[in-house]
């Protein structure tokens, strides 16, 4: 009687080679950990501007702002871990990236410091919720002789993104005020999914169309005016 031939999976994956989906999946998960590191980092940047456009008197509210994001990352993290465990990766990424994307776009909508905090506080889920999915399937997939490299490499996306909001605060709001930051962190995790995907007759994805159509009519410099505006009309 033959016997039935057997494949070790994980013997089979830690002793291959890297291969051209290890390398999609690093520079995947690096784009990924780039908008989780600017989504962080974005309230910090955005914090001078508010308080000048909010005539906020106690700056304590800032502090309390920023606390919530690290106290949904607190919450997210385990929670998607179970989903990712449960349900596979693909799906807590997915839904890590929806979770940041659309309370952090919503952010564009706060009017006060109470709106802003509970807005935080959610995107701050999300933002937790990647970290331990990102780190596992490149884990999962990873060749064993560069599954650190791998890790190292797409974990570095996170201090990337947190130097973006730097740039972006510098060069952009004062044409398109403080939302600029908020609307980049909200539309970009939004796009590759299907909410963010919705064609328009131009061509274009629903969420880009309308943040390309508020930036330009809220932005005199995008019509070709010189003197800057740091409204959102």
């Amino acid at each position: 009687m033959a016997q039935a031939n057997t494949i070790d999976v994980s013997q089979l994956i830690d002793e291959r080679k890297m291969n051209a989906f290890n390398a999609q999946l690093v520079i995947l998960s690096f784009f990924v950990a780039t908008l989780d590191g600017y989504d962080i980092g974005a309230v910090a940047f955005a914090a001078p501007h508010l308080i000048k456009a909010w005539a906020v008197t106690d700056t304590r509210w800032l502090k309390w702002v920023i606390v919530a994001s690290l106290a949904g990352i607190l919450f997210g993290s385990p929670g998607f871990g179970y989903i990712g465990d449960r349900f596979g990766r693909k799906i807590a990424i997915i839904g890590s990236c929806l979770t940041f994307g659309v309370f952090t776009l919503a952010a564009t909508a706060a009017t006060s410091m109470p709106q802003l905090l509970v807005l935080r506080f959610f995107a701050g889920i999300g933002i937790g919720g990647l970290f331990p999915n990102i780190i596992a399937i490149n884990a999962e997939f990873a060749p064993q002789r560069v599954r650190a490299t791998m890790i190292i490499l797409m974990f570095t996306g996170v201090t990337f993104g947190g130097a973006l909001p730097g740039a972006v605060s510098a060069w952009a709001v004062p044409y398109y005020g403080w939302q600029i930051l908020f609307v980049l962190g909200g539309v970009l995790p939004l796009e590759p999914s299907p909410l963010g995907r919705c064609p328009t007759t131009a061509g274009r994805s629903c969420l880009c169309s309308a943040a390309f159509y508020r930036l330009r009519s809220a932005s005199p410099f995008i019509c070709g005016c010189r003197n800057r505006s740091n409204s959102w009309s």
